[in-house]
């Protein structure tokens, strides 16, 4: 066995449309890693209940709404309340503004975003049965919004 005796990791990186991949996998993962992705999302807890069908484990990377900490505050629109599934919490609009007019990728492909607050989204993995969440990388102070780093698992 190489590596002292340790499994050799296998892994597949996928390009496209994460909810539609989601909806219809029919198989499940040992890690899921879903790093700048959440916050892109028109409905972020969508994307959780879809993640929580194939892994017990979640590494989760995104920016969060936090009206203290906001960047740009221009940018958010007035929260709705969203339920999907099990999951509820306050979504706040993100407008992409002039992001859209770069060049490069701008994060997502519609003119807006829904962002979670740091809590509603340790809320929804809680919700979902994840009782091991480790948070790290926590940054209010990011430059484009509040940010931080999750390790979730059941």
């Amino acid at each position: 066995m190489p590596f002292g005796g340790v499994h050799p990791i296998s892994s597949r990186l996928l390009l496209g449309d994460a909810n539609e991949y989601l909806r219809g996998a029919d198989e499940t993962f040992d890690v899921c890693v879903a790093s700048g992705i959440l916050y892109h999302q028109k409905n972020p807890l969508d994307l959780l209940n879809l993640i929580d069908k194939i892994s017990d484990t979640i590494f989760l990377w995104t920016h969060y709404y936090d009206p203290n900490t906001v960047v740009r505050s221009e940018l958010f629109g007035e929260p709705r309340q969203a339920t999907e599934g099990p999951l509820s919490g306050a979504c706040y609009p993100r407008r992409y503004a002039e992001a859209l007019d770069w060049k490069g990728f701008c994060g997502g492909s519609a003119s807006d975003a829904s962002w979670l607050s740091r809590e509603d989204v340790l809320t929804a993995l809680n919700t979902l049965g994840f009782s091991s969440i480790r948070v790290t990388q926590d940054n209010p102070n990011h430059p484009h919004g509040p940010s931080f780093a999750v390790l979730a698992m059941r």
